[in-house]
């Protein structure tokens, strides 16, 4: 499977995804990846049989498993202020769709929910997302396969699943140096190490290769709360107006959350500066909410998270047939995707 996804040029989940029939793959891309598997002569391998439950898959029907949010502002809040979540749901929902079952959902606060959600057998597999899953809970969870999806370090010992942080900030220096820029910024909070990590993977790649970096970072500038996830208007103004004022001013700049950048578009513009013509602008996550009404449409580093929800599934499926195996980390490759032209 590893050297038709290499050889097709997609994820080893997409391989999967065509073999098993899902619908969430364009039809190109079935072409391609069954083009590809016939040139090199591959056979997907035949289900394994489970002791007095026929196939696995059949076994596999008869568990339940739940996405977990442990998020204590709730689902509601998760999917309207950071919509990258939403992505990895979906991404979810196709891989169990492909195996003929449906995603459950819970939201978890604390030790004492994440306890009863698992009491009496009722769950039999544990998807849990968290940006920073507390450690109370995963010791919660941990009687049930668990996979933790999106952040940077599991708590515990569960399989990971995340992208990886340093790579968005080396796609987004690569393109802006690809570009020609000599000086260029990154704008962004600095309040969590995912954030930190694309701030300094960006300044490494374009020192290394000759280039200037101003940073234009304050770890206040995104304030969240029970009800919003919200960028502070006053430290962004501040900010935007600092990139202005540069002698020489930069060329390029590297937004480190899409959320920044509707606020940073209307205050460039208000000063007569045009976005994507005197300052090419490349930024984070690929959420549809924040760029659709961006004119002209950034260059975004995409950081996959529907591949990321696909192959959370894939992994937890796995880990419940070899519940003893060491516990693995897997990291999606985020892409870059350009503007349109």
């Amino acid at each position: 499977m590893e050297q038709v996804a290499k050889a097709a040029g997609v994820t080893k989940g997409t391989v999967s995804r065509v073999f098993n029939g899902s619908p969430s793959v364009r039809a190109t891309v079935v072409e391609r990846v069954r083009t590809v598997a016939a040139e090199l002569g591959y056979i997907k391998p035949p289900q394994r049989k489970a002791k007095g439950e026929g196939t696995v898959e059949a076994w596999l029907k008869s568990r339940k498993v739940v996405f977990v949010l442990v998020a204590p502002q709730g689902l509601r809040w998760m999917l309207r202020n950071a919509p990258i979540y939403a992505h990895v749901l979906q991404g979810a929902q196709s891989a169990l769709e492909s195996r003929g079952l449906s995603l459950n959902i819970a939201t978890v606060k604390n030790a004492e929910e994440a306890a009863s959600l698992i009491a009496g057998g009722r769950t039999h597999g544990v998807l849990a997302i968290a940006s920073d899953l507390p450690a109370s809970i995963a010791a919660a969870l941990e009687e049930v396969p668990m996979v933790q999806v999106m952040g940077l370090l599991p708590q515990g010992e569960c399989d990971h699943v995340s992208y990886d942080p340093e790579r968005t900030g080396a796609l987004a220096a690569g393109y802006l140096s690809e570009k020609g820029h000599q000086l260029c910024a990154c704008l962004g909070a600095s309040n969590t190490e995912v954030f930190r990590r694309r701030a300094l993977a960006f300044r490494r790649h374009l020192e290394n290769s000759g280039v200037t970096v101003e940073d234009l970072l304050d770890k206040d500038l995104v304030s969240i709360d029970q009800d919003h996830n919200a960028v502070e208007e006053r430290i962004l103004t501040r900010l935007v107006d600092a990139l202005i004022k540069m002698k020489p001013r930069p060329s390029g700049l590297f937004i480190l959350a899409d959320m920044l950048a509707p606020g940073v578009y209307r205050l460039l513009q208000a000063h007569g500066i045009r976005p994507g013509v005197d300052l090419e602008i490349v930024s984070c996550n690929n959420e549809e909410p924040y760029l659709n009404d961006l004119r002209p449409v950034p260059a975004v580093v995409d950081v996959q998270g529907e591949e990321i929800g696909f192959r959370a599934v894939e992994q937890l499926f796995w880990r419940m047939q070899n519940p003893s195996k060491t516990p693995v980390s897997i990291t999606i490759a985020p892409r870059l995707v350009l503007p349109p032209q």
